[in-house]
């Protein structure tokens, strides 16, 4: 009897436990074989929902989830595919990234890296340079649709298309 009440509370806390865990984690663990071979940088970046330009459609999924549309076409690059966020939540982590790593964003930062603190030299030698990025650089895209470019299923590009 004190074996079956145990099995039983066992297994409602497995089912509680299951019940509270991040869509986020259930993508990653969903997808664990591909998230080990990542260093423990982009693993990070990945479980705190930041994609970057090169990252792979199965980066972006257990970021970012399922788009909420998908539009293809085929260029002379290979097939494109935009993945479409709606009501996307804009983190500072991820304006950074998209002023930073978007060639077509208004805000023409300086790139930073891990070894590349802010202010610093650019370690790509783009001498991008502008304001301190805060949320109010991008005040009108708190929630936005984000598009994301992949080409051949690689990260080309993203965008805000309807901030200002």
């Amino acid at each position: 009897m004190i074996a079956i009440a145990l099995a039983l509370v066992a297994s409602l806390l497995g089912i509680l436990l299951a019940g509270c865990q991040s869509p986020r984690f259930a993508r990653i663990q969903e997808k664990s074989a591909l998230y080990s071979t990542f260093d423990a940088y982009t693993q990070k970046r990945i479980a705190d929902g930041i994609v970057a330009i090169g990252d792979s459609a199965d980066a972006v999924y257990m970021a970012l989830g399922k788009p909420s549309s998908i539009h293809a076409r085929e260029t002379s690059a290979g097939r494109l595919e935009t993945w479409s966020y709606r009501n996307f939540v804009l983190s500072s982590e991820m304006a950074a990234v998209l002023s930073n790593e978007n060639p077509g964003s208004r805000y023409q930062g300086i790139i930073e890296s891990p070894g590349n603190p802010r202010h610093g030299p650019s370690t790509a030698g783009t001498g991008r340079y502008g304001p301190e990025l805060s949320l109010a650089n991008v005040a009108a895209a708190a929630t936005a649709t984000l598009q994301i470019d992949l080409i051949q299923g690689v990260v080309s590009s993203f965008r805000l298309p309807d901030s200002k």
